[in-house]
Formats: C-alpha cells, structure tokens, sequence
C-alpha cells in the first residue's frame, strides 16, 4: 500500500509539473537563472541512541526528537538548472549535532548518563526535481520587479566526516568535555573481548527533503529546505553495541577509558550489557539560504535607460 501511494503521488506531482511548464512562460526564462551560488545556516537535528523519549522502545521515529538538542550548521553550494523540471546541487555543510540521556527520564537511557557533542562534514550532490515554478516580470513606478516562485523535492548521495566528544550537564559537571570518544574504544573495538573494530569516522550519506525558493530582486533569491539525511554508521554517537568492560577483560586502560565506557559508573550495566540500539543513525537540517544567479546583470529602470541614452549623445 505505501508503495502505491508514493506512486500515485509522484504521478499527479508530474502532471502538475508538466502543465505548469507548457502553459506558461517557464521554457524562456528558466535558462536566464542556470547557475546559482547559496550560502546560507540553519538548524540540525540528530537521531540516535541517546535521549528519546521517556520509556525503552527503539528510537528512528520523530517523536523521539529532542529539541533541547537542536545545535546548527552553515552551508556553501552551486546549483545547476540544467532543465525547466531539474536541477542539480553541490552543496557542503559544517555543523554540530548534539544527543544526550539528559533529555530522557525512568528508563534504562537515562540511566546510561551518555552525553555527546559532535562535529561534522558532509558533502553531497543532489538531483532535485523542481514540481511547481513561476516566473514574471512587471514594473512598478517605473521599476521593475521580479518574480521567481519555485517548489521543489530532491535527493542525492554523499559522504560525512563526523567525529563525537564528550559533552557535560550541569548535574555532570564532573565530566571532562571534549574527549575524542573514537580512539577510546568505549565499547572494547579492537580489543580483547571486544565488540567490533574500530568505527571509520566517514559514512555515506542519502539526502532527502523538499524546498522553496523565492526571488527579492532579479539575481537575488531566498530559499528554505528541510532535509533527512540517512547515515550508513550507528556511530554517530559512539553508541552502537554493547557495554565493555576493562576490569572485567583484564585489559589495561587508561582513566578516560575507564570513565566513558560506562559515563554512569554504575553496577548496573555489566560487560555484554546492552549499550545501544538497533538501526543507523540519521540527522536532519532546517536551512535558510540566500541565493545569486550567475551571469544576469539587474536591468536598470525605464527613467534610468532614457538618462543613459541622453547622456550618451551629448557625449
């Protein structure tokens, strides 16, 4: 049944897309605006193995959010309109993701007391496929003013470098903060008894989202988007498998090994215990971006070309 459903949308967004391009002026003008640099900031959002809500159950919904952790993110990118119904964007984040057990209460989650702030880079390249456009152009007091309206939906593929150190609360203030966790093995990889190897710090990552833009002047537009980006890792919060214990392997380690592996220092969580949960991780971004076409130049008023052309035969 869903799959019907996605079909029978994407089947009447294409008949939309194509009656508004044939009856209406999108085939003359959209060419005038092929090549476009954003620049823009935002929010993220990150949905992993910490925080939720407030009872065990496995997270990946969206109402297991924590806006409490809502960190940001800036963004620099080049778009192709390389047809009236398609465009392609090249675009690279840098941004922060917060997760925490702090925003979670009663269950097994906030008893873990794992707390995280990451980093992270993304690149990717997406196809969008623009539904709903309109251009015009009129004058107003002798000046022109126009207008670009456009809605759209995408997806594409990349990669992201993410990197996840430590954070404190007030309640853990005794919490060194910016630990590198990778290179602590908090969950034994690589080590005798361990779970798994060593995480990679890059994944590839699948964006989709939708998106409008709206031009304020002839080169300059705005454009806001919101984005779910699916990761190929359970790492993103150095969260993934089960608890490993040092003592209990016999393995030597040092003071910030001991402390991360088990943030809670409680005897309730053994070694094997599990730590995390089932499933990737995945983030997401709410975007606004300022937009400027390459190649137009602003046309000058009707007054202002009679001014020039007078001064050019005088000269």
């Amino acid at each position: 049944m869903p799959k019907i459903l996605i079909l029978i949308i994407f089947f009447f967004l294409t008949k939309f897309s194509l009656a508004q391009f044939l009856n209406t002026n999108v085939d003359s003008t959209w060419y005038k605006y092929k090549k476009e640099i954003i620049i823009g900031g935002g929010a993220t959002q990150f949905l992993g193995d910490l925080g939720g809500r407030n009872y065990d159950r496995p997270k990946r919904l969206f109402n297991d959010i924590d806006i409490e952790a809502t960190s940001w993110q800036a963004h620099l990118g080049f778009r192709y309109h390389y047809h009236p119904l398609f465009a392609t964007t090249s675009l690279l984040h840098l941004g922060q993701y917060n997760a925490s057990d702090y925003y979670t209460f009663g269950n097994r989650r906030s008893a873990r007391e794992i707390n995280i702030k990451g980093g992270l880079i993304d690149f990717s390249q997406r196809i969008e496929f623009i539904f709903y456009s309109k251009y015009s152009a009129k004058y107003i007091n002798d000046k022109p003013r126009y207008k670009r309206f456009e809605l759209y939906t995408f997806t594409g593929i990349g990669v992201c470098y993410f990197e996840p150190r430590s954070s404190k609360y007030e309640q853990f203030s005794m919490w060194k903060e910016g630990v590198r966790l990778r290179q602590l093995s908090t969950e034994g990889q690589g080590q005798p008894g361990g779970f798994g190897e060593t995480y990679k710090p890059f994944t590839i990552v699948i964006p989709f989202g939708f998106g409008l833009q709206k031009s304020i002047s002839r080169r300059r537009s705005i454009k806001f988007e919101l984005t779910y980006i699916k990761s190929f890792t359970d790492y993103m919060d150095d969260t993934s498998t089960k608890y490993y214990s040092y003592p209990f392997n016999d393995v030597t380690a040092s003071p910030e090994q001991l402390v991360f592996s088990n943030p809670a220092g409680s005897a309730q969580f053994k070694n094997g215990d599990e730590r995390g949960g089932k499933g990737k991780d995945c983030y997401f971004y709410a975007s606004f971006s300022f937009v400027k076409a390459l190649g137009i130049k602003d046309k000058k008023s009707k007054t202002e070309r009679s001014f020039l052309k007078n001064l050019r035969l005088i000269f």
